[in-house]
């Protein structure tokens, strides 16, 4: 459950948390909350540390990389008790957290060997991250942004 503003707020459906096979769960979203993981220090020596060239998504990131071929636990009971909504908070200062997906999505496609199965979905959830970010930048009239959206679903495509 999260406090905001001193509300306790059940999670919707999709942020509920569980343990097991995660990557198909996390390629539209971060599913994983890093201040509420315990891990051994083998994992980001086998699989990397946050990815610093990632102006923001780098959790999305890592949990992609390291759910792409191991499995989650979950412990039940509440330990942790996440608070959300602040002013400061990266999803409420960086406009188009998508990009960031798109990018860690990219590269994650490119660079870790992926079984087919996932790296179909991987696939097809960057193709869908670039529509929905295409639509707004043509909304906006960020033509640059287009561009770069349009180069991207080309490349994905051929590959």
């Amino acid at each position: 459950n999260r406090k905001n503003n001193k509300k306790q707020k059940k999670p919707k459906k999709y942020h509920q948390k569980k343990g097991g096979e995660l990557f198909f769960d996390s390629l539209p979203r971060c599913v994983i909350s890093p201040s509420a993981v315990i891990m051994r220090r083998e994992i980001l020596i086998e699989f990397g540390q946050f990815d610093e060239s990632l102006v923001a998504c780098e959790d999305y990131d890592l949990w992609l990389r390291i759910t792409s071929s191991e499995l989650v636990g979950f412990v039940e009971k509440t330990l942790v008790i996440k608070r959300g909504g602040h002013a400061d908070q990266l999803s409420k200062c960086i406009a188009s957290l998508d990009r960031y997906r798109i990018k860690s999505l990219e590269n994650i496609m490119a660079n870790v060997h992926l079984p087919p199965q996932k790296k179909r979905a991987a696939r097809r959830e960057a193709i869908r991250k670039i529509i929905i970010y295409k639509k707004g930048a043509l909304k906006r009239r960020k033509y640059q942004e287009v561009k770069w959206s349009d180069t991207l679903l080309r490349r994905i495509h051929s590959s």
